[in-house]
C-alpha cells in the first residue's frame, strides 16, 4: 500500500519538476489573470461589490479594517486569492472599493499590521463564500478540462492556418 503512494509521489515529484521550467504564460498574460487591476475602468468592472458584500465589510469596528475586508474579498472574488503579506494595492482598487463603502482610501495602510487580522477575515470570507481548498481529485479535473480546451484551440488553430 505505501509503496504504490511512494510510486505515486515520485511521478507527480518528477512531474512539478518538468513544469516548474516551462513557462505557459507571458508576463503580461500572468498579470492580467493574477494581478489587480491598475486601472479605473477595469476595476469598476471587476470590482463592483453587492449590497451584502458591503455589510458583510461594515460589520468590522474599525474603518481601516472594513476597507481591507473588503479588499480581500474582492481579490478572493475576483482573482481567486486573498490579500498577500505586504502586497501593495493599485490605487484604482483602493478608490474603487473605498468608495463603494464609503471610507477614505488612505485608511487602508494601517490595515493588517497584525498578519493575524488579515488571515482571521480570509477564514471568514472562506466560510461565507463557501470556499474550500483544493484537492488532488480537482486537480486532475482541472487537468482534464484544461487538456480538453488546449486540445480544441490547436483544432481551430489548425483549421484557420493559411
Amino acid at each position: 500500500m505505501g509503496w504504490g503512494r511512494d510510486r505515486r509521489q515520485a511521478r507527480n515529484h518528477r512531474l512539478k519538476e518538468r513544469i516548474a521550467g516551462m513557462a505557459f504564460l507571458d508576463a503580461q498574460a500572468r498579470a492580467v489573470l493574477f494581478e489587480p487591476p491598475d486601472t479605473h475602468e477595469e476595476t469598476l468592472a471587476r470590482y463592483a461589490l453587492t449590497p451584502e458584500d458591503v455589510a458583510f465589510a461594515r460589520r468590522r469596528r474599525r474603518s481601516h479594517n472594513r476597507l481591507g475586508f473588503a479588499v480581500q474579498l474582492a481579490l478572493v472574488r475576483d482573482l481567486g486569492r486573498p490579500l498577500r503579506p505586504g502586497e501593495t494595492i493599485p490605487a484604482a482598487v483602493l478608490d474603487t472599493v473605498a468608495d463603494q463603502i464609503g471610507i477614505d482610501p488612505v485608511v487602508f495602510e494601517l490595515y493588517a499590521r497584525r498578519d493575524e487580522t488579515r488571515r482571521e477575515h480570509l477564514a471568514e470570507i472562506v466560510a461565507q463564500l463557501d470556499l474550500r481548498t483544493m484537492r488532488e481529485r480537482d486537480y486532475r479535473l482541472c487537468i482534464r478540462a484544461a487538456a480538453t480546451g488546449a486540445v480544441a484551440t490547436e483544432r481551430v488553430n489548425r483549421s484557420y492556418s493559411p
